[in-house]
């Protein structure tokens, strides 16, 4: 990681077009029997997790989607909680066809 430079997050998010997730999310059918950590959740957790932290583990992204700076972010419930198992297992059964096209389309993008 890059001490030396600084990195707007909310920047960076901003640059994901807004119906981009949902729309495959949709089209994938990954949040079929998804309870809370549905697909743009879990995608916002894990990149917000690599800008922010020098090293992401399961643990580092259940204290990072309790804060309130994540949550107001995202405009997440402030009374939703999930814990490192629930991420764990969320990670184990996704489809990363998913992840596939949300990176091919990023990169159309741009």
């Amino acid at each position: 990681m890059y001490t030396g430079q600084k990195i707007n997050v909310q920047k960076i998010m901003g640059l994901i077009p807004d119906d981009l997730l949902s729309t495959l999310s949709k089209d994938t059918k990954v949040d079929y029997c998804a309870k809370s950590l549905y697909g743009e959740r879990i995608f916002n957790l894990l990149l917000y997790g690599i800008l922010t932290t020098d090293r992401t583990s399961q643990r580092t992204l259940e204290d990072l989607f309790k804060t309130d700076l994540f949550k107001t972010m995202f405009c997440y419930d402030a009374e939703m909680k999930i814990s490192h198992s629930s991420i764990s297992t969320r990670l184990s059964k996704i489809d990363s066809e998913f992840f596939r096209l949300v990176y091919e389309n990023i990169c159309k993008e741009f």
